[in-house]
């Protein structure tokens, strides 16, 4: 900072706020510096993360959700549901959906065949 002035106390205020605005100049430089300095070593690691991304993306397509093709309205979901509870639809896994189901609903199973599931109870007692 420069020395005070005799001069005038409207001079004395002018260079003050002169010298104000020179350190905030340095420091917005610094600041400006640093920040393209995170900038430049962040840029390699992002590039490597979106690279793994991609990596996963391809092998275990980790964001791939079915669901979002589908109507999400209480129909739409009563139609899958229905569909995967269903022994003898597409899906092929058989009563598998229906045992899951059932076994957490703590319902006994009675399965005559593949394409008929009977429950022995509504529920049993938890």
């Amino acid at each position: 900072m420069t020395q005070p002035s005799s001069g005038a106390p409207a001079e004395r205020v002018g260079e003050l706020f002169a010298a104000i605005e020179g350190k905030l100049a340095d420091i917005q430089d610094a600041i400006q510096r640093q920040c393209e300095g995170l900038f430049t070593q962040l840029e390699p690691r992002l590039a490597a993360a979106r690279e793994i991304d991609r990596e996963l993306s391809h092998h275990l397509a980790h964001r791939f959700n079915v669901f979002r093709y589908l109507r999400d309205d209480e129909l739409g979901l009563s139609r899958i549901i229905a569909d995967l509870l269903d022994p003898g639809a597409a899906h092929g896994q058989g009563p598998l959906f229906l045992r899951l189901l059932l076994n957490n609903l703590n319902v006994k199973l009675s399965l005559t065949d593949a394409d008929s599931a009977k429950p022995e109870c509504l529920w049993s007692a938890p």
